[in-house]
C-alpha cells in the first residue's frame, strides 16, 4: 500500500534567504513522503561537462520542482529581465502548493512535469497574483477555490522587473477560502486592487489578452475567437498604441458616420414628401383666407356690440345712481321729522333689554346655588354608604371570631383523641412475608401469560396463513370467472401467441395506478370486430405483431413501460406511443366508395379504445373493404381515381403502385388467409381445471388446519386465561391486605407529628383572636370619623338651601319688573305704529333704488373689463377708432343685422380641410427646420468623411505593416516545417468589420485554406496557434507571455520542429519573457543557453528533504552509470 503524502514548508525566513542566495536556487514548498530514498540521492556531486549545451538542457538552467520545492541553475543577471518580466514568484497553501518559489529565467522558460504536479498552477498564480479575475483562466470562479484543500487562507507573492533606475515590484495577495476578503501589498506595503491594476497597465501587461496569456483552460477559447475577434486581440499585442487608437476612433467615427447617412437620407425622404403635400394644399389655404377675413369681421361685429353694450349700461348706471340719492335724501327728511316721537319708545325698550338682562344673571345665581346644594346631599348619601360599609365589616370581624373560638375546641378535641390512640400498642407489619406472597403469584402469572403468549403467536402465524390462502383462493376465483369469460378466453389465448406478452399485460393491469394514463392491452383484447364476415379480410391487412402490441397514451408512460420490460427481460414484447388523433380522413366520399364497389373502410369495422384503433390503423385506414371481387373495370376506375390504392375485395389483397418517373401504374395481388386471432375457435380447458383443483386443494388445506392445530390452541388458550383471570384476582387481594396493614403502622408511626401539628394550630387560633380585638378597634374609630362629618355636612346643606330660597325671590322681583316695562313699550309702540310705517315704506324704497343702482354698476363694470381688454387689443391692431365710432353711430340692433348677414356669408364659404392654414404653416416650420437639418448633417458628413480619410491614411498602412510583419514571420515558421502559411488583413467598410485572416498549407497538393475548426485537425490548429503567437514575439508590447499545454495533438515531428522554431524566437536578445508550459518532452529537442527549463516532479518516491534533490547529481550519476556499462 502507498505511503501517504506529505508536504514540507519552508520553517523560516532565514532559509528563504539562502535558496534565494544559492547558486542553484532552491523553490521551497511542499514534497510527497518518500516511499524509498536510494543512497544516490543523497549525492551532491558536481555536473560533468561532457556533453555540449545543445544536447544537455541542465547546461542552460533546470529546476527539479518536487511538488513545488525545486532546484534551479545558471540565474540569469536582474539586468536581462525587461521591465515588467516576472523575476520571481512565490506561493503559500496555493492549490497544490504548501509553499514553493520560481525563480523563471528572462527569455524562454519551459515548465515540464507529468500531469498534475502543478504546472498549470503556476500559470493561475501568474494571473490571479497580477490582479485578474478567475474567469480568464477557465477554471473555478471563485478566489476561494484557489486555496489549498484544508486551509484557510493562500499568498501569492509575485517580483516584477523595475523601469531603468527603479527597484523592482514585489506584489502579494491573500486569498481567504470564505467570503471576498482578499488584500493587496505593493512592495511591503498594503495596497488595493485599482494600484495593482495602473501598475500592470504601465508595463502594458495584458492578462485577458489570449495573444499574451493563453492557459490551458483557453486554448479552444484562442481556437474559436472569430476573425475580427483575432485582429483586435493582436493590435493588444503587437501593434502601438497609437494605431489601436486610431483604429477605436475610426470604429466610432464609422459608427457616427452610419446613424448620421441614415438620418439624413430619411430627412431627405420626409423633406422631399412634405414639399409636395404642401403645393397640393395651397387652394385649400387660399379659401381658408377668404373666411378668415369674414371671420375677423364678425369678431369685429360681436366686440362692437360690447362696446354699444358697455356706452348704454353706463349711460343707465348714471340715471339710477342719481335716482338712489334723491331716495336718501328724502329718507333723511323724514328720519328728522319723526324722531322726537320715537325717541321715548326707544328709551322703553333699552329699560325693557336692561331688566331682561338682570334677570338672566339672577337665574344664573340661582342654578349655582342648586348645583352646590345638590353637591353637598350627594357627599352625605356618600359617607352614608361608607359608614354602613363599617357597621357590616365590624359584624363580620365578630362573626370570625366565633369559628376562631370553635377552631379552638376542635383542635383540642383532635389533640385529646391523638393522645388516646397514642396509648394503644404498635400494630405489626412483616414486609418479607407478603413480597414473598406476590411473588409466587406473580410467578405463576408469568408462566401462564408466557405460554398464552406463545399460543397466540402461533395462533396469529395461522390466521396469516389462512388469509393468505383464502386471497390466493379468492385469486384464483377470480382468475377462473375470468377464464370462463369471452375476454378471459381472448386474454388467455394471448399465451398461446406469446407468454410474454401475457406476462406484461397482466403486470400492466396490476399496476394502471402508476401510469399518467390508460394503457391498453393488445388488440386481441381490447377490440372486436363488427361484422365477423370482415375478419378475414382484416387480419391479412393487419401485421401480426399489432395484435399482441400494448397502446400507452404519453412519452413517460412508454418510456417506463419499456423500461420495466428490461428489467423483467420481456423482450418479444412491442409497445406503441400513442399522443395524437388519428387522421380519418377517407380519399373518397360514400357515394365514390359504394360507386367502386366497395361496402365500408376497414377502421369503420373495428370497435376499441380510439388510442388502440390509431395504433392498430396507423397506414390502414383509407383501405376500402369488399365482400364482393372487383371486375376490370372497377380496376381501372379504381386506378383513374386514385394512383396508389391498397384493399380488400373478395378473397384477394390488391396494391396499386404508381411509379411517376414511367407515368405507369402497377398492381399486385394475394389471396387472404383464415384468421388466426379474432376467431372464436375453442379454448383448451385444462386451464380452467388446474385452477379448479388449486381452489379445492386450499379447502382442504385449511379445514386440515382447523381441526388439527386451531381448535386445540382456543380451547388452551380459553383455560389459561380463566386461569390468568384467577391468579390476577389473588394478586389484588393480597396487595390490599399488605397496604392495609402496612397504612396502619403508617398512620401510628405518623401520630406524633399529627399531634405537633393540631398543638401548633391551637396556638395559631389563640393568637388570633388578639388581631380581632385590634380590627375591631380601627373599624370603630373610623366609623365614629365618617358620622362626624356626615353631621357637618348636614348644616352646610341647610345653609345652601337657605341661599337658594333667597336667588329665587330676587329673580321673581326682576321677572314683574320685566312684565311692566314690557307693557309700557308696546302701549307707546301702538301709538306711533303710522310714523313707523311711514318711516318703514321709505326705507324700502331708498333700499331698491340703491339695489337697482348696485346692479346696473356691477353689468357696466363686467363690461368695462371686457372693453379694457377690447381696447388694448384695438390700440396694438389700431382699431379703436371703429369701435368708437360704432359706439357713438350705431345701436346694438344695427350691428346686430350686420352681423347675422356677415355669418350667412360665412355658411356659403366651405372648405374641404378647416385646419389647411394650421397644417400649412406647421408644415412649413417643419420643412424649414428639416432644411436646415439636411444642410447641418452634410456638414457633418463632410466633416466625419474628411477625419476618416486623414485617420485611414495613417493606420491603414500601419496596420499592413504590422499584419506584414506578422505574415512574414509566420511565413516563415511554416517555411521551416515544410508547409506554407500567410496572414492578411479583410477590410470592410465598417472598420468594425476589419479582421485577421489566416491560411494555411500542411499538404503539398492543397492549396493555402482559410484555418478553421473544419478544415484541419486539432493538431494543425494547434501548430498554426503556436507559430501565430510566435510571429507576435517580435512585435510584443507586453513583458512576457505563457502558452499552457499548446502542443497537445501535435505529431512528434510537427511538436519538434515547433519546439526549435519557439526556442529560436524566444531566445533571441531583446525579445520578451516567454513561459512554455507542456506535460510532455521528446528526447534530443534543442535547446538554447538563455532559456530555462523548470522541471515539477511530483509522486510516492521523492525524498522528505526537499535539499536532497539536486538534479545535476542525479544526471551525472546516471551518465556514470553508463559509461560503467
Amino acid at each position: 500500500m502507498p505511503a501517504r503524502r506529505r508536504r514540507l514548508v519552508v520553517e523560516d525566513e532565514e532559509e528563504a534567504d539562502i535558496v534565494r542566495s544559492a547558486k542553484r536556487p532552491l523553490l521551497s514548498g511542499s514534497v510527497k513522503r518518500a516511499r524509498l530514498n536510494s543512497p544516490g540521492d543523497e549525492a551532491d556531486s558536481p555536473t560533468p561537462d561532457g556533453n555540449s549545451p545543445r544536447e544537455s538542457p541542465e547546461a542552460f538552467g533546470s529546476y527539479a520542482v518536487q511538488n513545488g520545492d525545486a532546484v534551479a541553475g545558471n540565474d540569469h543577471r536582474a539586468g536581462e529581465f525587461q521591465p515588467g518580466a516576472i523575476v520571481r514568484v512565490k506561493v503559500t497553501n496555493f492549490i497544490t502548493y504548501e509553499k514553493a518559489e520560481f525563480f523563471p529565467g528572462p527569455n524562454l522558460n519551459m515548465v515540464i512535469g507529468p500531469n498534475g504536479t502543478g504546472k498549470s498552477s503556476l500559470v493561475c498564480a501568474i494571473c490571479i497574483g497580477l490582479g485578474w479575475a478567475p474567469s480568464h483562466l477557465g477554471r473555478a470562479t471563485q478566489l476561494g477555490d484557489f486555496v489549498r484543500h484544508g486551509m484557510k487562507e493562500a499568498f501569492v507573492e509575485i517580483e516584477l522587473q523595475g523601469g531603468p533606475d527603479e527597484e523592482n515590484h514585489i506584489i502579494k495577495l491573500r486569498i481567504p477560502r470564505e467570503g471576498n476578503g482578499k488584500r493587496w501589498w505593493l512592495n511591503n506595503r498594503e495596497s488595493n486592487h485599482n494600484t495593482i491594476k495602473a501598475l500592470m497597465a504601465r508595463f502594458n501587461i495584458q492578462i485577458d489578452n489570449l495573444c499574451q496569456f493563453l492557459p490551458q483552460d483557453k486554448v479552444s477559447e484562442f481556437a474559436a475567437l472569430t476573425k475580427v475577434e483575432l485582429l483586435n486581440q493582436t493590435l493588444r499585442a503587437a501593434a502601438p498604441q497609437q494605431i489601436i487608437d486610431w483604429h477605436d476612433a475610426l470604429k466610432e467615427l464609422r459608427q457616427e458616420q452610419k446613424k448620421l447617412q441614415v438620418k439624413n437620407e430619411q430627412d431627405r425622404e420626409l423633406l422631399a414628401n412634405l414639399e409636395t403635400r404642401q403645393q397640393n394644399l395651397q387652394h385649400e389655404v387660399d379659401k381658408l383666407n377668404q373666411r378668415k377675413a369674414i371671420q375677423e369681421k364678425i369678431e369685429k361685429l360681436q366686440k362692437a356690440i360690447i362696446f354699444i353694450e358697455y356706452s348704454t349700461a353706463k349711460s343707465k348706471y348714471t340715471e339710477l345712481k342719481q335716482k338712489s340719492k334723491h331716495a336718501k335724501e328724502n329718507l333723511r327728511r323724514l328720519e328728522s321729522q319723526v324722531e322726537p316721537l320715537l325717541q321715548s319708545v326707544n328709551e322703553k325698550q333699552e329699560y325693557r333689554d336692561k331688566i331682561e338682562a338682570v334677570i338672566k344673571e339672577r337665574k344664573k345665581g340661582l342654578l349655582l346655588a342648586e348645583r352646590a346644594a345638590d353637591h353637598l346631599s350627594t357627599q352625605t348619601e356618600e359617607l352614608g354608604r361608607t359608614i354602613a360599609e363599617y357597621e357590616q365589616e365590624i359584624k363580620a370581624v365578630k362573626q370570625s371570631d366565633a369559628a376562631r373560638k370553635q377552631r379552638v375546641q376542635k383542635h383540642q378535641a383532635k389533640i385529646r383523641e391523638l393522645d388516646i390512640a397514642m396509648a394503644k400498642p404498635k400494630p405489626g407489619f412483616d414486609a418479607k412475608k407478603w413480597n414473598d406472597i406476590l411473588r409466587n403469584i406473580n410467578t405463576k402469572k408469568k408462566e401462564v401469560v408466557r405460554e398464552l403468549n406463545e399460543l397466540n403467536t402461533k395462533h396469529n402465524e395461522l390466521i396469516v396463513l389462512a388469509k393468505g390462502l383464502r386471497e390466493e383462493q379468492a385469486h384464483l376465483k377470480t382468475e377462473l370467472g375470468e377464464l370462463e369469460s369471452q375476454a378471459g378466453r381472448q386474454a388467455s389465448r394471448i399465451g398461446t401467441f406469446s407468454p410474454d406478452v401475457q406476462k406484461a399485460w397482466e403486470w400492466v393491469q396490476a399496476n394502471q395506478g402508476e401510469f399518467e394514463k390508460e394503457v391498453y392491452g393488445p388488440p386481441l383484447v381490447t377490440c372486436s370486430v363488427k361484422d365477423d364476415r370482415y375478419v378475414d379480410h382484416l387480419e391479412t391487412l393487419i401485421s401480426n405483431n399489432s395484435f399482441l402490441t400494448i397502446t400507452t397514451q404519453t412519452r413517460n408512460d412508454n418510456h417506463k413501460l419499456m423500461k420495466k420490460l428490461k428489467e423483467m427481460r420481456w423482450d418479444g414484447v412491442r409497445y406503441y406511443c400513442v399522443t395524437g388523433q388519428l387522421n380519418h380522413t377517407p380519399m373518397w366520399s360514400a357515394e365514390q366508395l359504394r360507386e367502386n364497389g366497395f361496402e365500408t373502410w376497414a377502421m369503420d369495422l373495428v370497435e376499441g379504445p380510439d388510442a388502440v384503433l390509431n395504433m392498430l390503423f396507423n397506414g390502414y385506414n383509407r383501405h376500402p373493404m369488399s365482400l364482393q371481387d372487383v371486375s376490370e373495370e372497377q380496376l381501372d376506375k379504381i386506378g383513374r381515381c386514385s394512383k396508389s390504392v391498397s384493399f380488400v375485395a373478395g378473397s384477394t389483397f390488391y396494391t396499386t403502385t404508381y411509379r411517376a418517373e414511367y407515368d405507369q401504374s402497377s398492381t399486385s395481388t394475394k389471396n387472404i388467409m383464415p384468421a388466426k386471432f379474432w376467431t372464436d375457435a375453442p379454448v383448451d380447458t385444462s386451464a380452467q381445471r388446474e385452477v379448479q383443483a388449486k381452489i379445492e386443494a386450499i379447502d382442504d388445506k385449511i379445514a386440515h388446519l382447523k381441526n388439527t392445530t386451531v381448535t386445540p390452541i382456543v380451547t388452551r388458550k380459553e383455560e389459561l386465561k380463566d386461569e390468568k383471570d384467577k391468579l390476577v384476582k389473588e394478586a389484588e387481594q393480597m396487595s390490599k391486605k399488605k397496604s392495609d396493614e402496612q397504612r396502619a403502622e403508617g398512620e401510628y408511626n405518623a401520630l406524633g407529628s399529627k399531634r405537633e401539628r393540631e398543638k401548633s394550630a391551637l396556638q395559631d387560633a389563640l393568637n388570633d383572636g388578639d388581631d380581632v380585638v385590634r380590627q375591631i378597634k380601627d373599624l370603630e374609630l373610623k366609623w365614629d370619623d365618617d358620622v362626624l362629618k356626615k353631621a357637618q355636612l348636614g348644616f352646610q346643606h341647610k345653609e345652601a338651601v337657605s341661599k337658594i330660597r333667597d336667588h329665587h325671590e330676587s329673580v321673581l322681583e326682576a321677572e314683574v319688573m320685566f312684565i311692566e316695562a314690557h307693557s309700557d313699550f308696546e302701549v307707546l309702540k301702538e301709538k306711533n305704529r303710522e310714523n313707523m310705517e311711514r318711516l318703514g315704506r321709505e326705507k324700502e324704497v331708498t333700499k331698491q333704488a340703491h339695489e337697482e343702482s348696485m346692479i346696473q354698476k356691477e353689468k357696466a363694470t363686467k363690461l368695462l373689463k371686457l372693453v379694457e381688454n377690447m381696447m388694448r387689443d384695438a390700440n396694438e391692431q389700431g382699431t379703436s377708432d371703429y369701435y368708437s365710432e360704432m359706439a357713438n353711430t350705431k345701436t346694438v340692433e344695427d350691428v346686430q343685422n350686420e352681423l347675422a348677414a356677415e355669418e350667412a356669408k360665412l355658411q356659403l364659404t366651405h372648405v374641404g380641410n378647416p385646419n389647411a392654414i394650421q397644417d400649412f404653416e406647421r408644415r412649413q416650420e417643419t420643412l424649414e427646420k428639416l432644411s436646415t437639418d439636411v444642410a447641418a448633417t452634410d456638414h457633418q458628413l463632410n466633416r466625419i468623411d474628411r477625419k476618416i480619410t486623414t485617420i485611414r491614411e495613417q493606420w491603414e498602412p500601419g496596420l499592413d505593416s504590422v499584419v506584414a510583419e506578422i505574415s512574414e514571420a509566420f511565413s516563415y515558421n511554416f517555411e521551416r516545417i515544410g508547409c506554407q502559411g500567410e496572414v492578411g488583413v479583410l477590410k470592410d467598410e465598417d472598420f468594425n468589420n476589419w479582421a485577421i485572416e489566416i491560411k494555411v498549407k500542411f499538404r503539398s497538393n492543397e492549396p493555402l485554406q482559410i484555418l478553421d475548426a473544419q478544415r484541419q485537425s486539432g493538431g494543425e490548429r494547434s501548430v498554426s496557434t503556436i507559430f501565430y503567437l510566435m510571429a507576435l514575439q517580435s512585435l510584443a508590447k507586453s513583458p512576457f507571455r505563457v502558452v499552457d499545454e499548446i502542443n497537445q495533438g501535435m505529431d512528434p515531428r510537427n511538436e519538434r520542429k515547433v519546439h526549435e522554431r519557439m526556442v529560436e524566437i524566444a531566445c533571441q536578445e531583446h525579445t520578451s519573457q516567454y513561459f512554455l508550459i507542456t506535460p510532455k518532452l521528446l528526447t534530443g529537442l534543442k535547446y538554447d543557453r538563455r532559456m530555462k527549463i523548470l522541471c515539477i516532479a511530483s509522486g510516492e518516491y521523492m525524498p522528505e528533504d526537499y535539499k536532497r534533490l539536486d538534479l545535476d547529481a542525479v544526471i551525472a550519476n546516471r551518465r556514470a552509470a553508463i559509461a560503467a556499462a
